[in-house]
């Protein structure tokens, strides 16, 4: 019928009914609203997968500290980062009124280089072992962006 036409048109289709009572109708907020949902949807997913694969490696002596592990933290991480950016982004669209303050414009875009040196974090052995290995994880946030370095690993016994 027309009428079931016209609502099809008004509502989109992973749009959850909550959102659209809240909102006045706004087509261009509503797909990007849609593509948020896809997005946390996906992180859900990687967040999921990822504890999934660090159950097995705790329930398995020769998953500990294997590479495995340290990939599954790494991916647990940044998903979890991406996801708590895409709530708020959605938190924004969704009250719009709280978020009217448009964003600073840019008019330049300027690159920099950014050495880290001397780091130095004072940690508890988790367990003695002589082949003990530390690992980090460099993750840049910018606006709604996450980048995540790969994990760099550094023996215990190496020399600060």
């Amino acid at each position: 019928t027309l009428r079931g036409a016209s609502k099809k048109e008004k509502t989109p289709p992973s749009a959850p009914p909550e959102l659209l009572t809240i909102l006045p109708y706004d087509e261009k907020r509503m797909e990007l609203m849609e593509e948020i949902l896809k997005n946390m949807k996906i992180q859900h997913s990687i967040i999921h997968q990822a504890c999934k694969a660090l159950n097995v490696c705790h329930s398995n002596k020769e998953f500990i500290g294997s590479s495995e592990e340290i990939e599954s933290e790494r991916l647990l991480l940044l998903a979890q980062l991406r996801k708590r950016l895409l709530q708020d982004e959605l938190k924004k669209l969704s009250n719009p009124a709280e978020s009217d303050t448009p964003p600073p414009i840019v008019e330049s875009t300027e690159c920099a280089e950014v050495l880290i040196e001397h780091v130095g974090l004072n940690l508890q052995n988790p367990c003695p072992r002589s082949e003990l290995m530390e690992y980090f994880l460099i993750a840049v946030i910018q606006g709604d962006n996450v980048w995540g370095s790969t994990a760099i690993n550094l023996s215990v016994d190496a020399p600060h």
